[in-house]
């Protein structure tokens, strides 16, 4: 086992902070002659404990003809950076030796980061959960070569997956570093599963509804194309027209590969009718080009269509516009200089405030949701950013008073950009210290005021649909998979309590449903969640001592803020179908 000590000696520990204090008084710097004279040193030790705080990052070192300038690093260490990801980060040296890993990595394998930390990859227990692949592509990186791939991690007993970035970084000593980046996709991979799975089990009932299809093609929110065996496209829906910035009557036969990107379209076109000829799903990103030189990324995914006896009539298949994501996807490109590449690539704003809240760093992303450039933000204070002295003092009360219970601050923010636009910021803001002193703040922040306004629509929406619902003569409940109601319109609750209203704020079916017929519904309602197919049927139930059977239709629904998985069910007295 290979074991570093990069611990200062007491005598050199003292002569650091002499000098972090002097460089401090002095912003721009000073020479090796005038740190030893001020300090009372002898240059020779001096220079010794300034080369050790060059190589810790801790000082930099500019050099004027043969005078060397000693200044304070205004790098954000790599820990600090580490600590803001919610990636997965773990950097190792040219000989694969830890030297460094994030919060998140340690406490996804649950390792001690201080045990491991030192100790050679191949020896630790890091190898048990990795692919050879993974391994290799370390292994390659220590060597100068980049790899960026797609693989799968395995820990107690579960798959996850991982975008996997190995990235070699050049040390100002010429000196080989790793960083092994690992980005969760693992939903948006069970997401395109589990879509696939729906199109292969949706595909017999589509061809036997042609009509019930085209109209649902119409509207669905995702582009939808049909082949013939051959591959040759005889239908898109409008959405798939709208991503493409094409015409429907444009993109007939082979016609459509021309709407592909001209850099992609040779392979994806060889790609594509090598699956076509093989019969197999497709399932692979296609990159567009619009008339006007627009770029769009989309998630292209296609299954054969079978006759009952299994003969291949053509394709069925869907393109989702991942734009969006794609460009929020960005992998960090060099990680040389850890400071002016992260925060310079980062989507979300970074920015750093000194003692006196006067701004010090702000990245490319903060500077545009502040609406600032660079310049106008750095030595002034962060007051500029609120509306009013008094909500400045408030704020800025109840943040400080966080940090210094905790040392961390999250929470929401408004804020005036520099034109003028009042807009919400998520902030995420936590101390820096030096040898235990505080010298400023760090704040990751991005702009949510967007989401929160959507969030607010979609309030909105569902009281009004909940009014809607109230004034039906249908039974309408909301029922989750535990059997708790969520909601029940007037007439349900009629049904239910001989009420229009449930008193409480919590219900079950249990309350109001004997336990014989309690186990079978909510088995069913359970299916309807699992299998996400809506079904109706007629039931029998005891309720308030009457025997009463409905017609009752259940539908799988994502109900709430929080989208529990719930059923929706309209359920009609047959006695008034009776009467009719």
């Amino acid at each position: 086992m290979k074991i570093r000590d990069d611990k200062y000696s007491s005598d050199e520990e003292k002569i650091i902070r002499d000098i972090q204090q002097l460089l401090t008084k002095n912003r721009h710097g000073m020479t090796i002659s005038e740190i030893s004279r001020n300090l009372g040193i002898n240059r020779t030790l001096i220079l010794n404990v300034l080369n050790l705080m060059v190589g810790q990052g801790e000082i930099s070192m500019r050099s004027f003809g043969r005078a060397k300038v000693y200044t304070l690093s205004s790098k954000i260490p790599i820990a600090r950076l580490l600590s803001l990801s919610s990636d997965l980060f773990l950097v190792v040296d040219e000989e694969l030796f830890i030297e460094d890993l994030n919060d998140a990595f340690a406490s996804f394998f649950k390792m001690n980061s201080d045990v491991i930390k030192g100790t050679n990859v191949i020896y630790s227990p890091i190898p048990h959960f990795f692919s050879h692949d993974i391994i290799q592509a370390l292994q390659d990186a220590s060597s100068g070569t980049k790899r960026i791939f797609e693989d799968y991690v395995g820990f107690e007993g579960s798959q996850f997956f991982f975008r996997i970035s190995c990235i070699p970084i050049q040390e100002s000593d010429f000196s080989t570093k790793v960083a092994l980046v690992l980005h969760d996709l693992t939903l948006h991979k069970k997401y395109e599963e589990e879509l696939e799975r729906q199109l292969n089990a949706r595909t017999s009932e589509l061809s036997s509804s042609i009509r019930r299809y085209e109209v649902l093609a119409e509207v669905a929110p995702v582009g939808i194309f049909e082949t013939d065996v051959q591959g040759k496209v005889i239908y898109v829906n409008k959405k798939w027209c709208e991503i493409t910035g094409t015409d429907s009557d444009e993109v007939t036969g082979s016609k459509w590969m021309k709407s592909i990107h001209r850099d992609d379209r040779e392979w994806i076109k060889k790609l594509w009718y090598e699956h076509v000829s093989e019969q197999i799903p497709w399932n692979h990103p296609i990159r567009y080009q619009k008339k006007n030189g627009e770029e769009v990324h989309t998630l292209g995914m296609a299954v054969p269509l079978r006759t009952d006896n299994g003969e291949v009539t053509g394709y069925l298949g869907t393109i989702v516009d991942i734009t969006e994501r794609v460009a929020a996807e960005q992998i960090i490109q060099n990680l040389n200089e850890y400071l002016t590449t992260v925060l310079e690539n980062a989507n979300d704003g970074v920015a750093t405030l000194d003692i006196e809240r006067k701004f010090t760093s702000c990245n490319a992303a903060g500077c545009k949701i502040l609406g600032y450039e660079r310049s106008d933000l750095l030595g002034q204070s962060i007051r500029k950013l609120y509306e009013s002295d008094d909500e400045f003092k408030n704020n800025g009360k109840e943040i400080y008073l966080e940090l210094s219970q905790t040392g961390h601050y999250r929470g929401e923010v408004n804020i005036v950009r520099g034109d003028g636009k009042n807009r919400i910021v998520e902030v995420s803001i936590s101390e820096m210290k030096n040898n235990g002193t505080i010298t400023g703040i760090i704040i990751l922040f991005r702009d949510v005021t967007e989401s929160i306004r959507v969030k607010n629509e979609a309030l909105i929406q569902e009281q009004r649909l909940k009014t809607i619902l109230d004034g039906l003569v249908d039974a309408v409940c909301v029922i989750d998979r535990h059997g708790n109601i969520l909601y029940a319109n007037a007439c349900a609750s009629r049904y239910l309590s001989g009420s229009d209203v449930l008193n409480g704020e919590k219900h079950q079916l249990s309350e109001y449903i004997p336990k014989n017929e309690l186990n079978s519904l909510r088995s069913y309602y359970q299916k309807i969640i699992d299998s996400q197919i809506p079904d109706s049927k007629i039931i029998c139930l005891t309720i308030r001592e009457q025997n009463i059977c409905f017609l009752n239709r259940a539908v799988p629904i994502r109900f709430g803020e929080h989208s529990v998985d719930a059923v929706l069910s309209l359920s009609l007295d047959t006695r008034i179908l009776e009467h009719e």
